[in-house]
């Protein structure tokens, strides 16, 4: 018998490998290794390994049979690993209020932007950043990012603040708006909803009242014609008559039909947000016959969202050879999205260009 060899009964010799050496306090029962303080009878070890490294990494077979590993270093309870995120907030909370102001006037805000996230914020300025990033009379103060006197630049880092300086300019009523800005590395914009609410007179809702700014006879823009375009802006010498105020009118320039209308539809909700039916609608006009023969007709019309006729005010035709103001003013009916003013001329006896003109036309909201 060799050294290699253990012999037993008289069997056949067979050679056999020793048992391991087992590191203290290890025991091997029932062909399962348990070391220190495990229960090597429950196995409570199996799938287990001690590491130098003083780690361990646990595998877990949930019950569809599937894996997942994850290491108690460096990793959150779901197993990924957590870089850090920027996350920008506003001091003052995601609505900010501009409170009550007077048409004409403008209010300043300053806001502070904090990064309370665990890294920065970049890209702030990685597009031009204007005002088309506002809903409402809102945006920067001098229209651009960050605003006359704001810090803020490209990036903010954790911890860091900066300001912002934003701006209302009021319309009539209540206003809302929402505003946003981008940055890379956190979990979206930087959102606020804005509000605030303005009181007076507007300034005329009319686009070139007066007649002045479009070229001699040209057709008045944006007023429509229904029936052809008979009207332009004429120079006061060659319809005959002084303007009201100015150098032009609005009057028939080519033979028209025997009645023929101009019309200008005003847009009301942006003017005044959600005051409608407390807000006053007022019209001036002025009006003259030439010949003192055709006649000159002020119709205002409120329509709702449908175009349906809510109410009006009609002068009716009139044969004034000098110049009259035509007025009228109301609360706007609440429903009404549109006021549409519509000047007319008549020739009772036909023939020629309409006699008539139209001059300072007004049309104003007050609260």
């Amino acid at each position: 018998m060799t050294d290699h060899e253990i012999r037993g009964d008289r069997s056949p010799s067979r050679p056999l490998t020793r048992p391991p050496i087992l590191p203290w306090p290890c025991l091997l029962v029932a062909g399962v290794l348990g070391c220190g303080g495990d229960d090597v009878a429950g196995q409570p070890g199996a799938g287990t390994e001690a590491s130098d490294s003083g780690t361990s990494a646990t595998t877990e077979t949930p019950a569809d049979g599937t894996s997942s590993v994850g290491s108690s270093e460096g990793s959150s309870s779901d197993g990924t690993t957590d870089d850090g995120q920027a996350q920008l907030v506003l001091t003052r909370g995601d609505l900010l209020d501009f409170g009550e102001a007077e048409i004409g006037s403008q209010v300043a805000l300053l806001v502070q932007v904090d990064n309370i996230g665990t890294a920065d914020a970049t890209g702030l300025m990685s597009t031009p950043l204007g005002n088309e990033h506002f809903e409402g009379p809102f945006g920067y103060r001098e229209f651009q990012y960050p605003g006359t006197d704001g810090t803020c630049g490209e990036s903010i880092a954790p911890g860091e603040s900066c300001l912002i300086d934003l701006v209302y300019v009021p319309n009539l009523g209540a206003q809302l708006g929402q505003w946003s800005i981008d940055y890379d590395g956190g979990p979206g914009p930087l959102t606020a909803d804005l509000q605030g609410s303005g009181f007076g007179t507007t300034a005329s809702l009319v686009p070139d009242g007066g007649a002045e700014d479009c070229p001699p006879l040209a057709p008045p823009r944006p007023w429509i014609q229904p029936d052809g375009p008979h009207w332009g802006c004429v120079p006061g010498a060659f319809a005959g008559v002084d303007p009201f105020e100015g150098a032009q009118v609005f009057a028939a320039v080519l033979d028209p039909p025997l009645v023929t209308t101009l019309s200008l539809p005003i847009t009301l909700v942006p003017s005044f947000g959600t005051a409608t039916g407390t807000v006053m609608g007022a019209l001036s006009v002025a009006t003259i016959s030439i010949d003192g023969i055709d006649e000159h007709r002020v119709q205002l019309r409120y329509l709702d969202q449908d175009g349906a006729l809510i109410e009006q005010f009609d002068s009716g035709f009139e044969t004034e050879a000098t110049w009259s103001l035509v007025e009228d003013a109301r609360l706007v009916p609440a429903a009404a999205t549109v006021v549409e003013i519509i000047l007319s001329c008549q020739q009772p006896e036909g023939g020629g260009a309409c006699a008539a003109a139209f001059d300072a036309v007004d049309y104003r909201l007050s609260l």
